[in-house]
């Protein structure tokens, strides 16, 4: 279950000193939201594969907010845990190489931590 921690933004560090898994996901590139489809808005499939999802493995990225010219719509997309593994680990590699803190001092960096935890918990 999705658990919200105060106004804590992404790959920041909570009052207790770590980054959650929420955050972490939150750092996660996503498809363009109006591109979805109706499954994988609401859901029920893999924002990235399109598989159909179990709720005990599924990954919550978060409830999301689309302008439109006329209002605004809100999206709920979920993803597979492969797909989120692989997806943390291709973001761990691409803040590790644009990211000054982690070229100096990798363990020190919140948001490195963050996604390696991700891939951690949901790599192959």
């Amino acid at each position: 279950m999705r658990q919200i921690t105060g106004a804590v933004e992404a790959g920041a560090m909570t009052t207790s000193g770590e980054t959650t898994a929420v955050e972490a996901t939150d750092l996660l590139p996503l498809p363009d939201l109006l591109d979805l489809s109706e499954e994988q808005a609401r859901g029920a499939t893999c924002v990235w594969c399109d598989e159909i999802l179990a709720t005990p493995s599924v990954v919550d990225l978060g409830p999301r907010r689309i302008p439109l010219s006329d209002g605004r719509i809100s999206v709920f997309p979920r993803a597979c845990p492969a797909c989120t593994g692989v997806k943390a680990q291709e973001s761990a590699e691409h803040h590790a190489a644009t990211c000054e803190l982690c070229v100096d001092n990798m363990p020190a960096c919140d948001t490195a931590r963050a996604l390696r935890r991700l891939v951690l918990e949901h790599g192959r």
